[in-house]
């Protein structure tokens, strides 16, 4: 769902490394970005990522019980679990609201196509944007190689998932085929009878660095982004959290 052209007061919104205040005036609808044969190319790409990318994968340290793919799930999982719940509590708190809004913020040059998501909206009588705090699993940090990729990961927050390259600048027209697929903006994929929406709530892309929140999106959305990242010729990937919040 897309809002336009709204007055909205100032609003605390996470994005990064910290909490930063947008004046969220005079916002514009998503703009419809014709890339359809880059997103064909995309779909072909990404169903051959799906039957070959674990092949690529190796671990070491701490996968005692569980595979990698195993491992994002849980972790994805853990975060559905609470953002499900944190929906409930705001549909109770307000009679009027929605769950993953997006927004165009024309400031914010390090936000991919100036777009985000917002995950819950009220809207009594005034506009209040609402961002889940959510609690983090608990692992020891653990390291492997993405195909010719060294990847460390120290902490994995599905909302706050800094992944830092070596490249110089990332591949612009692969991020943005991702990106039309994954944030969704023109809600191609949208499904009326869908719990939740399965698209990643923002993308900032700073150098060297990429953090993302990735909402509702599956896994999939997580090792592609890494794929076209090893792809485009870093050797290496390190993925942390740019917030430490309370540990489950």
């Amino acid at each position: 769902m897309v809002l336009a052209d709204r007055q909205v007061p100032s609003a605390s919104w996470m994005g990064g490394r910290a909490n930063i205040d947008v004046p969220i005036t005079n916002i514009d609808v998503c703009v419809n970005v014709n890339l359809v044969a880059a997103a064909k190319n995309f779909g072909e790409r990404r169903e051959k990522f799906r039957q070959t990318l674990l092949a690529r994968i190796s671990m070491a340290g701490q996968f005692p019980i569980m595979n990698p793919a195993a491992f994002i799930i849980t972790i994805q999982t853990h975060y559905l679990d609470q953002f499900r719940s944190f929906v409930k509590e705001q549909q109770q708190s307000c009679s009027r609201g929605t769950a993953e809004v997006k927004f165009q913020l024309a400031d914010q040059d390090e936000l991919f196509r100036q777009l985000c998501c917002i995950d819950f909206i009220k809207n009594d009588g005034q506009i209040e944007p609402v961002e889940l705090q959510p609690d983090i699993v608990r692992f020891e940090p653990f390291s492997g190689r993405i195909g010719s990729a060294e990847l460390l990961v120290e902490q994995l927050q599905w909302n706050d998932v800094v992944i830092r390259h070596t490249l110089a600048s990332p591949p612009h027209d692969e991020l943005d085929t991702w990106f039309q697929h994954w944030f969704d903006p023109d809600d191609d994929r949208h499904r009326d009878d869908a719990e939740l929406g399965n698209i990643i709530h923002s993308l900032w892309v700073r150098p060297r660095e990429l953090t993302v929140d990735f909402g509702t999106a599956s896994p999939d959305a997580f090792w592609s982004l890494l794929a076209i990242l090893e792809r485009a010729g870093t050797t290496g990937l390190r993925i942390k959290a740019s917030t430490v919040q309370q540990l489950s």
